[in-house]
Formats: structure tokens, C-alpha cells, sequence
């Protein structure tokens, strides 16, 4: 199960330093890798719609009605992300129209549902994939290479590393989908009748 301290641990080893001693270590590289922690994590869950962080909810109207739009709902306030706002809780479901403004989601439809990157396991590193943990590692070393003073050439290293790192935790994250397979649509019911079968 991962933890702050394994992350840490990993960007100091991307930075060619010794593993943390402990959570009284006050070394400049683990207060400073420390100090980046949050901020890091809460960014790499903002840039990717992160499977293991999917949350589902259907929405409730408040008051008072947007101007513009029927209704008006309370944006959930560890929102990272959002996926998909839709009429309908059905994977299938098309996206309706809506804007996201003043931590509110405004749209014309009474139920609504909205799928979104849920912040409450940014505090929770043992919930992560560990190709997740290991771009947070990496992306961690490289923020702090820049205050360290490293060379031009470690400084190209441990980006091109946070790049790779971040590209094979997204390609992981894609392939934990099952294959989408697209409805009949009313031709093929018509053509085909129940021969082909959807589990819709």
C-alpha cells in the first residue's frame, strides 16, 4: 500500500539521493520534495480522468435559478474534474449542455448527473494505482530539480523520465476500460430484430 513516504522516497532516488530516514527528517531535499507534495498531487489529479478517482452523483437544484439556464446545482467541493454531465446515469449517456461557473453547474435538465475526478483520494495513497504514485515520484523530483541547482543534463533527464512516467500511468489508467461497444441503432433493430444482442 503506498504512502507519502514511498513517493518521497522514489523522487529522492530519481534525484540520485539517499531514502528518507523518517518522518522527523528534516534534510533540505526531503523538505523541499515535502513542501511540493501537495500542490504536485492535486495537479496530476486535475490533468487526467483518473479511473481509480471516478465518482458518479446525481445533483440536487438550488436556488437561486441561473439566468439563462432552468437550474441551477451545487458544484461538489472536491470536484478535481469533470468528466461527463448528463440527463441519465447510464454509461451510454450523452453529454447535455451546461457550464461549470461560480462552483455551480448550471444546465436546462431537472436530473442530472454529473461524473467527476473525486479530490478525497488525494489524501488517500494507499487507494492509488502504483503507476500513478511513480508519476507522482517523478514529477516531484523534476519540480524541485530547477531549486536544487542540477545540471542542464539532469535537469533534461528527470523531465524526459516525468513525461515517461506520467505517459504510462494515463496509457494503464485507458486500458482498465472495457472495449465500448455502440448500441444497435434503429436500422440494425429493425434489420436484424433481436438476433444481435445489447446489454444496454
Amino acid at each position: 500500500m503506498t504512502t507519502q513516504t514511498d513517493v518521497i522516497n522514489d523522487a529522492l532516488e530519481h534525484l540520485g539521493e539517499p531514502p528518507s530516514s523518517g518522518s522527523d527528517d528534516d534534510s533540505t531535499w526531503v523538505v523541499r520534495l515535502t513542501q511540493a507534495y501537495d500542490r504536485e498531487v492535486k495537479k496530476l489529479f486535475e490533468v487526467h480522468t483518473w479511473n481509480f478517482s471516478l465518482v458518479k452523483f446525481q445533483l440536487a437544484a438550488v436556488s437561486p435559478t441561473p439566468d439563462g439556464w432552468a437550474y441551477g446545482f451545487t458544484k461538489p467541493a472536491k470536484c478535481k474534474r469533470i468528466v461527463k454531465v448528463a440527463s441519465v446515469s447510464t454509461p451510454t449517456a450523452s453529454q447535455i449542455p451546461y457550464l461549470d461557473f461560480g462552483g455551480r453547474i448550471l444546465t436546462d435538465s431537472e436530473t442530472t448527473w454529473l461524473d467527476y475526478v473525486d479530490g478525497e483520494k488525494i489524501d488517500s495513497p494507499g487507494m492509488w494505482p502504483e503507476v500513478f504514485a511513480g508519476a507522482l515520484a517523478a514529477q516531484l523530483a523534476w519540480k524541485v530539480c530547477p531549486v536544487i541547482g542540477s545540471s542542464d543534463v539532469k535537469k533534461d533527464e528527470l523531465r524526459k523520465t516525468m513525461r515517461r512516467n506520467i505517459t504510462e500511468a494515463k496509457l494503464w489508467d485507458a486500458q482498465q476500460n472495457g472495449p465500448f461497444v455502440i448500441p444497435p441503432g434503429e436500422y440494425e433493430k429493425a434489420r436484424y430484430g433481436f438476433s444481435r444482442r445489447y446489454n444496454g
